[in-house]
């Protein structure tokens, strides 16, 4: 994995766009997951949108504690509450590093750099777990912001 060149802007559009909704965000997102109703997913979303307008640049993807992707903000119209149902937002993503890692490390925090196969660009990767621990999890809220590709 590459050195993460713009972590600063990544702690920078968390502390500022997504820090105060975070709690929201995550709460909403869990409600959703736990009781998969229509209404909570308005919620959800609701609030996702939210966290993606304060800073134009970042993108949110929420999953489920298997992977299965709720919420995609680059998925536009896509993010439906039947869509979400039938795992048609976007591919699973389980293997995903900075998920992986915040669902089982200590911290529940995640974090990696990568050509994202949903965008096709460089993306900087800040995966935060839903849930006190491990065998608590009820899924992820993965913020990213573009990147630069690496330089070898």
């Amino acid at each position: 994995m590459s050195t993460l060149t713009n972590l600063s802007g990544l702690q920078s559009m968390y502390s500022m766009a997504i820090a105060p909704k975070v709690d929201d965000l995550h709460t909403l997102s869990r409600k959703y997951i736990n009781d998969p109703s229509e209404k909570n997913y308005a919620s959800m979303q609701e609030s996702a949108d939210a966290v993606v307008k304060k800073s134009t640049k970042s993108r949110i993807v929420i999953t489920t504690p298997d992977g299965t992707v709720v919420y995609d903000s680059s998925k536009g119209t896509s993010n439906t509450h039947e869509n979400a149902s039938n795992k048609k937002i976007n591919e699973n993503h389980n293997s995903r590093i900075s998920i992986i890692t915040a669902c089982l490390n200590n911290t529940g925090v995640g974090m990696e750099r990568k050509k994202s196969t949903s965008t096709g660009n460089f993306e900087e990767y800040l995966a935060v777990r839903i849930g006190k621990s491990s065998l608590q999890a009820s899924g992820v809220v993965r913020y990213s912001l573009p990147s630069t590709p690496p330089t070898d």
